[in-house]
């Protein structure tokens, strides 16, 4: 018995000796290797909104494999997450909306991700504004959607696709209001454009392709939450 133990203990550390470090790493209970993504929470006001609450979602919120972390005063946050997995990030605090980014999928660092938190009633207004017929923000699943350039400007005439089709959707002015448009208009707006440059809702939650240009992200949308893409093109 202790022969066949040690032979089968040999061939185990044998079948090791042609691992990677980080595969022996993970053979003995280590965790996989982290990347670290930080940023910051402002509000509509462009100061710093604290005690946001930013979890990494790799399955659904609550998960007890999400990390998360709580903006301080300054409106910084940072968190460790499992490298090469995909996640996106979830930001909420009493009296905002929630708000989401999309997939991703990280090998190193990121650092500099602005969360901009809305109150709750600067969301409807928004809406109220775009939408004549002024849906709820409490009961559909939201999309905004800003195309911009490489030195950071708005950029006109760009279709967004959706793989699956919204109950509602409107490309805005500059002002806010639905442009009538089938393309993002207006830019260069001559003052802060109100809202996004498109907003779509759905009736129920669920994920979502997103596709300007050349470029596609995927997004996961929950009913009373946005969920904000943004698009750099040449």
């Amino acid at each position: 018995m202790k022969k066949t133990l040690f032979i089968s203990t040999l061939f185990s550390i044998l079948t090791l000796s042609a691992c990677t470090e980080e595969e022996i790493t993970n053979f003995f209970g280590g965790d996989n290797n982290a990347v670290t993504v930080s940023g910051k929470t402002n509000n509509t006001s462009d100061t710093a909104e604290p005690d946001v609450s930013i979890e990494g979602i790799y399955v659904a919120p609550g998960d007890a494999s999400n990390p998360s972390d709580t903006s301080d005063t300054d409106g910084d946050f940072s968190l460790q997450l499992a490298e090469n997995d995909s996640f996106y990030l979830r930001a909420s605090k009493s009296g905002f909306v929630n708000k989401s980014t999309k997939k991703m999928s990280l090998s190193s660092d990121v650092a500099n991700i602005v969360i901009e938190m809305p109150t709750e009633t600067e969301t409807q207004d928004t809406i109220n504004t775009a939408f004549i017929s002024a849906p709820q923000l409490f009961n559909h699943a939201w999309l905004a959607v800003d195309v911009i350039t490489a030195t950071g400007d708005e950029a006109n005439d760009y279709e967004i696709i959706l793989s699956a089709t919204p109950a509602g959707a409107i490309y805005t002015a500059c002002d806010g209001t639905d442009s009538g448009a089938t393309k993002t208009t207006d830019a260069p707006c001559t003052t802060d454009r109100t809202g996004a440059m498109f907003i779509a809702y759905y009736d129920t939650a669920g994920d979502v392709t997103v596709t300007v240009g050349d470029e596609s992200q995927a997004a996961s949308i929950r009913i009373g939450e946005f969920t904000d893409l943004k698009f750099e093109l040449p």
